[in-house]
């Protein structure tokens, strides 16, 4: 169902909802006894949503043209940070009124900024994505609103130790489906170099390799050679 049509859907079905329940209301009040009428409001309830049930896809939000163009600094000096991995993933909800709701991510992006920072955000079927992650050796994201709502994504010193910046370098992954992340083999690898640049000891190198090496090879490789070279890693360990 095409995006338009998926809100007059809703539109049109939440007016015939409303309709239809005052209507069976006013009808089913007058009647006698009170268990013949509390029965005929149910089924009139049940008829309303029926009625109003239908599978509702919808999207992301047009582009405002304002909103295109972004740029990557330093939270302390607010100096532009070139070369940062920006990545983007268009995302689709899915609704069955009465039946709960899912988002999947069906596309995913990646660019670099500039020498002064900036980076514009891609355009696909008019559609405009979110920033699912930016990622620069040594850095995290520093999540200030004001900013981001100003077109500045700003990026922090990460953490020296392992563990910590293990978990700051797990939230700079981003899946999306497996013929997608082969997009994103860039982002896979300086994820992992930055992990094993602060791997001092066999254990923490081992865990880099299960964390960060596994989803890398996904993207080089696809899921089957993998896990094959996963399995194979275990069994040298």
């Amino acid at each position: 169902m095409a995006s338009g049509d998926s809100m007059a859907c809703r539109l049109n079905d939440t007016k015939q909802f409303d309709s239809d329940l005052a209507l069976h209301k006013e009808i089913t009040m007058t009647q006698k006894p009170i268990h013949s009428r509390m029965l005929a409001l149910g089924l009139a309830i049940g008829t309303a949503l029926a009625t109003a049930s239908c599978s509702v896809t919808y999207t992301n939000v047009p582009y405002r043209p304002e909103q295109l163009q972004r740029r990557v600094v330093d939270a302390q000096t607010g100096h532009g940070i070139a070369d940062a991995i920006v990545v983007f993933k268009w995302n689709r909800s899915e609704a069955d009124i009465g039946h709960g709701s899912r988002v999947f991510c069906y596309r995913v992006g990646m660019t670099r900024s500039d020498s002064e920072g900036r980076y514009a955000i891609p355009s696909w079927e008019d559609r405009r994505p979110m920033i699912a992650s930016i990622f620069k050796k040594g850095l995290i994201e520093d999540h200030d609103p004001i900013a981001r709502a100003n077109g500045i994504d700003k990026l922090k010193r990460g953490s020296e130790d392992f563990s910590q910046r293990r978990e700051e370098l797990g939230r700079s992954r981003v899946h999306c489906t497996d013929e997608e992340d082969r997009k994103l083999l860039g982002l896979y690898e300086g994820i992992y170099e930055d992990a094993r640049s602060i791997a001092r000891t066999s254990q923490e190198k081992r865990t880099v390799d299960r964390y960060f090496l596994s989803p890398l090879d996904t993207a080089r490789f696809g899921p089957e050679e993998a896990r094959r070279r996963a399995h194979q890693r275990e069994i040298q360990q």
